[in-house]
C-alpha cells in the first residue's frame, strides 16, 4: 500500500520505481537494529577477501540471471543464449578455483564442504523452488489487479495487505508448529499455499464474480508462505556448523535472488503468452490464470522437495 502512495505522488518523477523507495527506511531501522541487538562474533584468525571467487560468483550468476530478465522482452537476441551457454561454465570454474583455494590454505568465499550436509544441499533446492513461486506471483498478482481488475496502486496494495495479514499471522507461530513437527510444518505451509491458490482460481473463473471473492484464497496462501519461509531457513542453517553460518545464510540468499530471477523469467513466459493468444477483455484474466497453474506446479515441486530435508534431532 505504501509502495501505491510512492507510485501515485511520483517523488522526482521516478514512476513505478518509486516503490522501491519504501525499503530506504526499512534498510534503515534494520541496520541500527542489527547494530545495537545482534551479538558480536568474529572468525579465527583473519581471512582475506577472495576477490577472484566474487567476482567468477557474480560473473556466473549475471550470465544466468539477466537473460531471464531481460529476454522476452528484448526478443532473446544472440546474446541471451550465449549468456545462458557461459553460465553453467562460470558456475564449474568458480567451483574449481573454490576447492584449489581450499586446498592451499586460503579463504574461499563459499565453503564447499557445505553441500556435505544433506539439509544444506537439499535446502538450497527447496529455497530455489520456494521462491520460484514468489515475486513472480506477486507481479502477475499486481498485473491481474490493475490491469485486469482496473484497481489503482493503492487499491492493489490493499487487496495484497489480505495476503501480508496472512502471512504475519502464520509467521509469528510458525517456529512453534516447526518445533513441534519439524519439516512438516512446511508441507502444512504447502497445503495452506495450495488451498489458497486454488480458491483464487476459481475466484478468477467466470464473468462478473466479485472481487471480494479473491480474498480467502489470498488470506490462506499468505498464511502457507508464512508457514514455509521461516521453518525452512530454520531447518537447514540448525545443521549448519556455527562457523560456517554466515556462508550458508549468504548462499541461501543467494537462492532466494536467483529463485525469483528464475521465476519472474519462467512466468513472464506464461503471461504474455496467454496475453498474445487470447483476445479482448479477457486476456489478462485469462493469463493469470494460467500463471496460477505455474504457481501451483511450483508449490508442487517444493513440497517434493521438502519432504528430502532430514528430521528434527532427537535429543540425546
Amino acid at each position: 500500500m505504501i509502495g501505491g502512495v510512492l507510485i501515485r505522488t511520483d517523488p522526482m518523477g521516478l514512476g513505478w520505481r518509486a516503490c522501491f523507495l519504501v525499503n530506504l527506511p526499512v534498510g534503515l531501522v534494520a541496520a541500527v537494529a542489527a547494530i545495537r541487538l545482534l551479538p558480536e562474533s568474529k572468525a579465527p584468525g583473519r581471512p582475506r577477501l577472495d576477490l577472484l571467487g566474487l567476482l567468477l560468483a557474480t560473473a556466473a550468476l549475471t550470465s544466468i540471471c539477466l537473460p531471464l530478465i531481460e529476454g522476452r522482452q528484448r526478443g532473446w537476441p544472440l546474446w541471451t543464449w550465449l549468456l545462458l551457454a557461459v553460465g553453467p561454465l562460470l558456475l564449474t570454474a568458480f567451483t574449481t578455483q573454490q576447492r584449489r583455494l581450499r586446498r592451499a590454505g586460503g579463504s574461499p568465499a563459499l565453503d564447499l564442504r557445505l553441500f556435505r550436509e544433506r539439509a544444506f544441499s537439499v535446502g538450497l533446492i527447496a529455497q530455489l523452488a520456494f521462491w520460484t513461486s514468489m515475486a513472480s506471483y506477486f507481479l502477475v498478482l499486481a498485473l491481474y489487479l490493475q490491469q485486469g481488475r482496473h484497481l489503482t496502486p493503492i487499491g492493489s496494495g490493499l487487496v495484497f495487505g489480505v495476503l501480508g495479514a496472512g502471512y504475519l499471522a502464520a509467521s509469528t507461530t510458525a517456529r512453534h508448529l516447526a518445533a513441534r513437527i519439524g519439516r512438516h510444518a512446511i508441507t502444512v505451509g504447502c497445503a495452506l499455499r495450495a488451498a489458497g491458490l486454488l480458491l483464487e482460481l476459481w475466484a478468477v473463473t467466470g464473468d462478473g464474480r466479485s472481487l471480494w471473492w479473491l480474498l480467502p484464497g489470498l488470506l490462506l496462501d499468505g498464511g502457507g508462505m508464512g508457514l514455509s519461509f521461516a521453518p525452512l531457513t530454520a531447518t537447514v542453517l540448525a545443521r549448519v556448523p556455527a562457523a560456517s553460518a554466515g556462508s550458508a545464510g549468504g548462499v541461501l540468499s543467494t537462492g532466494l535472488q536467483v529463485g525469483n530471477a528464475l521465476g519472474v523469467g519462467l512466468i513472464g513466459l506464461v503471461f504474455y503468452r496467454v496475453v498474445a493468444d487470447v483476445p479482448g477483455p479477457d486476456a489478462v484474466p485469462a493469463a493469470f490464470r494460467a500463471c496460477l497453474l505455474y504457481v501451483l506446479a511450483a508449490v508442487g515441486l517444493f513440497a517434493l522437495v521438502v519432504q528430502a530435508l532430514p528430521g528434527r534431532k532427537r535429543p540425546a
